[in-house]
C-alpha cells in the first residue's frame, strides 16, 4: 500500500513539473492555456502531498517573501476607492505565490536535468519568437517588394510594430531576450576553449543582441548594459583576455549604437536632448515626455502624511494619476489611464512608503540569495529587472508578474546548482 501511495506521488509530481514547465512558453502564447496550465500543476501539487515534503530554509524565507508582497497590497483593499479593480489586480498579483511555491516546494524540482530542460524550454522559446517575427517581416518584404535593408532601416519593422508579429509589447520581449542571453552567457564564460557549444552560444547571443537593439526598448536596453558592466567589473581579472575583450565589445557596440543607430538616436537621445534645450516637457508627445509627467503625478499623488505612509491603496493608483494629470493640465494624458511607469513609483502611489520599502527590500533579499561566486544567475536577473522597473511599472500586467514570480526562484534554484562552479 505504501509502495502504490508512493508511486501517485510520484506521479503527481511528474506532472506537475510537465505541466509547470509547459507555462513558460503559454504565457506567451495563450492567457487561457497557461491558467489552465497553472490549474493542472495547483492540481497535481495538491495530490502529491506536499504536507510530507519540507523545504529547505532559503527555500521557505523566498516563498513567504513572495506571500509577503501579495498580503501586503490585500491588505490594502482595506482603504482603497476602488475596491472592484483593487481585486483585478490582486488576482494579477495571484502567481507571485503560486508559482514560487510550485517551483521551490519539491526537491525534485531542482534535479540537473530538470533545470536544463527548463533552460531548453526558456531559450527556444525566445528564438522562436525572434525567428518568426523576422520571418513574417521577411515575407512582407518580399509581397512588398521592398529593400532587404527596410529590415534594419524601416519604422514600419522597428518597436511595437517588430513586437505585434509576436503579440508582445516591446519590454516584455526585451525582458525574454535579456534572459535567454544570461542563460547564454554562462555557457559562454565557462568555456575554456572554442567548442561546438561555445560558438553556438557565441552566435545566439550575437542574432538576440541585433533584435534587441532592433526592437529599441528602453530598459532591456539599459538592463543589458547593466549587467554587461556588472559582469565586466566583477569578473575583470578572472575571466580570460578574449572573454573581458567579448564583454567589453558588446557594452560598446551597445552604447554606441544609440549614438549611431538612427533609430535609436530618435528613441534614446533626442527626446532627452529636446527637453533640455526647450526646458520643457509639457509640448512634447514622445513616450520619454509621457513617463517625465507620469513620475511627477506619481510623487505628487499622496498628499498626506497618512497616505505618504500607506499609499492610495491597491486599485487607486491610475484615478490618483489621472486626478494630477487633469490638475496640471497635461491634456495628451488626461483619462488616458496611463500608470507610473516606474515600477517603484507604482509602489509608492499604492502602497507609499511602507510598500516601497518592501519592494526594495524584495529585491535587496533576491539579491543577497545571488551565487556568492563571480556568475550569479539571480543577481544578474535582480540588477537587470531593477533597472526595467525604472522604466516600466510590469508588475501591472500578468507577463511582469510572470516574470517575477517564474525567474527569480528558477534563476535562485540555477544559482543553487553551479554553487561549486567559480568562472
Amino acid at each position: 500500500m505504501v509502495e502504490k501511495q508512493s508511486s501517485y506521488i510520484r506521479f503527481a509530481i511528474k506532472t506537475w513539473q510537465l505541466f509547470l514547465v509547459a507555462s513558460f512558453p503559454l504565457q506567451f502564447i495563450s492567457q487561457r492555456f497557461y491558467f489552465y496550465s497553472l490549474i493542472a500543476a495547483s492540481a497535481a501539487f495538491l495530490l502529491s502531498k506536499p504536507w510530507q515534503f519540507r523545504p529547505e530554509k532559503k527555500q521557505l524565507n523566498l516563498i513567504l517573501l513572495f506571500i509577503g508582497f501579495v498580503a501586503l497590497h490585500a491588505v490594502s483593499l482595506i482603504w482603497t476607492q476602488d475596491f472592484n479593480r483593487g481585486l483585478k489586480e490582486l488576482e494579477t498579483y495571484s502567481a507571485l505565490f503560486t508559482i514560487p511555491v510550485l517551483l521551490l516546494w519539491q526537491q525534485d524540482f531542482h534535479s540537473t536535468n530538470y533545470l536544463k530542460l527548463v533552460k531548453i524550454v526558456i531559450v527556444s522559446t525566445v528564438f522562436i519568437f525572434c525567428f518568426l517575427a523576422h520571418t513574417q517581416i521577411l515575407v512582407v518584404i518580399i509581397q512588398k517588394d521592398l529593400a532587404f535593408s527596410d529590415l534594419f532601416f524601416s519604422t514600419q519593422f522597428h518597436y511595437e510594430k517588430l513586437a505585434d508579429f509576436v503579440q508582445l509589447h516591446p519590454t516584455y520581449f526585451g525582458v525574454l531576450i535579456i534572459t535567454a542571453i544570461i542563460l547564454l552567457s554562462y555557457d559562454l564564460l565557462k568555456s575554456s576553449s572554442v567548442t561546438f557549444q561555445y560558438l553556438l552560444a557565441f552566435t545566439g547571443i550575437i542574432y538576440l543582441l541585433i533584435f534587441l537593439l532592433l526592437l529599441l526598448a528602453r530598459g532591456p536596453i539599459l538592463g543589458l548594459v547593466g549587467i554587461s558592466l556588472w559582469i565586466l567589473l566583477l569578473n575583470f581579472k578572472k575571466i580570460s583576455f578574449i572573454k573581458r575583450t567579448l564583454v567589453i565589445f558588446i557594452i560598446l557596440i551597445v552604447s554606441s549604437s544609440i549614438f549611431i543607430f538612427e533609430p535609436l538616436t530618435k528613441r534614446f537621445v533626442d527626446p532627452v536632448a529636446r527637453m533640455i534645450r526647450e526646458k520643457s516637457f509639457r509640448f512634447d508627445d514622445d513616450s520619454f515626455s509621457y513617463h517625465i509627467r507620469s513620475w511627477i503625478c506619481s510623487l505628487h499623488s499622496n498628499q498626506t502624511v497618512l497616505e505618504v505612509l500607506i499609499g492610495q491603496g491597491t486599485g487607486d493608483e491610475l484615478t490618483a494619476l489621472n486626478n494630477c494629470y487633469a490638475s496640471k493640465n497635461y491634456s495628451a494624458m488626461i483619462n488616458s489611464n496611463l500608470n507610473a511607469h516606474c515600477e517603484y513609483l507604482t509602489q509608492y502611489v499604492k502602497l507609499g512608503l511602507l510598500g516601497l520599502s518592501y519592494f526594495i527590500f524584495f529585491l535587496l533579499f533576491q539579491f543577497n540569495y545571488g551565487n556568492i561566486n563571480s556568475f550569479s544567475y539571480l543577481k544578474l536577473m535582480v540588477i537587470f529587472l531593477s533597472i526595467i522597473f525604472l522604466f516600466e511599472s510590469i508588475l501591472n500586467v500578468s507577463k511582469g508578474v510572470f516574470f517575477i514570480s517564474f525567474l527569480f526562484p528558477y534563476f535562485y534554484l540555477l544559482d543553487k546548482e553551479n554553487a561549486k562552479t567559480s568562472i
